[in-house]
């Protein structure tokens, strides 16, 4: 694996995730409420190998998920994540 390889995985499956939620949060909190679904992948949690880069980043988005619903919930923003599969 080459670190661009690294980095593109991670640009693909998580950068756009965070930027759009910057984008969209302030309107939200202006409106008073919101709902933001981020989708993941189950890939992190099972026992199948060779795809590091792509598990990683997507238990990125977990944390993700995670570290956005408890800063936006106290604006009555809901962030969830969907886990197709």
């Amino acid at each position: 694996m080459t670190p661009e390889y690294w980095d593109e995985r991670f640009h693909t499956n998580l950068r756009h995730m965070f930027f759009a939620i910057q984008s969209v949060a302030p309107e939200m909190i202006k409106a008073g409420a919101g709902s933001i679904i981020n989708i993941g992948s189950n890939s992190w949690w099972e026992t199948g190998g060779g795809f590091a880069a792509y598990a990683t980043s997507k238990s990125a988005v977990h944390g993700l998920t995670r570290t956005m619903a408890r800063e936006l919930g106290k604006n009555r923003i809901r962030v969830n994540t969907i886990v197709p599969g």
